[in-house]
């Protein structure tokens, strides 16, 4: 994956924890989930249409380690009160 999605871009909806019933591959890197790993399915939206797209773990803590730099940078956005 080129660059790391955050989920405040593209998630539409919770992210929900997501146990393989059979080897899939993980939509960010796309290395092998075996059946019975643990992985996070995060609601993507493309288009009109939403997808429920899985991710393995690393993966997914790229994406919250992303979230947090876009958090912060909306932060420095908020004046002091």
């Amino acid at each position: 994956m080129s660059k790391t999605p955050s989920l405040l871009s593209g998630c539409n909806g919770k992210p929900l924890a997501y146990q393989a019933s059979r080897k899939v591959n993980c939509f960010g890197c796309g290395t092998s989930i075996a059946m019975n790993e643990q992985a996070v399915q995060i609601p993507m939206k493309k288009g009109m249409r939403v997808g429920k797209k899985i991710h393995c773990l690393k993966c997914l803590s790229d994406i919250l380690e992303q979230t947090k730099k876009d958090m912060a940078k909306i932060e420095r956005l908020i004046p002091l009160a």
